[in-house]
């Protein structure tokens, strides 16, 4: 999961011991023109990952600590 992660193909957000993956919508679905639809998606997943990787540098420096 965490070499799908690297690749930005996965996203894992966690909190109080849930966990949910968010999968990359251009690997989910496959639209044949772009809409407003599929760049809000792609937008938000973006942003997801942006966060996700924040949270994973995050946890390396505490555990550097």
């Amino acid at each position: 999961m965490n070499q799908l992660s690297k690749r930005g193909v996965v996203a894992k957000i966690g909190s109080h011991g849930v966990s949910i993956y968010r999968v990359n919508p251009d690997l989910m679905y496959r639209m044949n023109k772009e809409t407003e639809y599929t760049e809000t998606v792609r937008a938000d997943f973006q942003e997801t990952m942006k966060l996700y990787q924040k949270e994973k540098e995050l946890q390396t420096l505490k555990e550097a600590k």
